[in-house]
């Protein structure tokens, strides 16, 4: 396996001003629209009164049919996330490692639905982007009794 180079600086907020630039396109946004329609199943708008006005649910049947085969991959496994020990002495704490995180994602966390929201995204809209991280701020409730 080949090695990739490490981007530089300029490279990587060249690729960024790219990807930005491509989501300011219309046309993205009205297929987007269209796509979220069709999956709706809204009317188009140009139906005429007293004929047919038949929707048909192909782009839905699609989207759920082809999400649990996308997902299948990242979930037919008891393991979501696996930590890989860098040597021998390794080897324990990323058992460890990867057993507690797994726990917090599968347990703790709704992961199944994030990532069924990510992957139908990703169908209708051509991009799904999922940000998951551990929220580590400190929240205090102050309670009084009485009595």
């Amino acid at each position: 396996m080949t090695k990739r180079k490490a981007m530089t600086d300029a490279e990587l907020l060249a690729e960024v001003e790219l990807r930005e630039s491509q989501c300011d396109n219309p046309m993205v946004a009205h297929e987007q629209k269209t796509a979220m329609d069709y999956y709706l199943g809204r009317p188009f708008g140009t139906e005429e009164d007293g004929r047919s006005a038949v929707i048909s649910s192909d782009v839905w049947d699609v989207v759920e049919g082809l999400t649990p085969l996308v997902l299948k991959p990242f979930v037919s496994s008891d393991d979501i996330v696996r930590f890989n020990p860098q040597g021998a002495e390794d080897e324990e704490a990323a058992e460890q490692e990867s057993d507690y995180i797994n726990y917090v994602v599968t347990q703790k966390n709704d992961v199944f639905d994030v990532m069924a929201a990510w992957v139908k995204t990703g169908l209708l809209q051509k991009n799904g982007i999922v940000k998951y991280w551990w929220d580590t701020s400190k929240r205090t409730r102050i309670e009084r009794y009485d009595g």
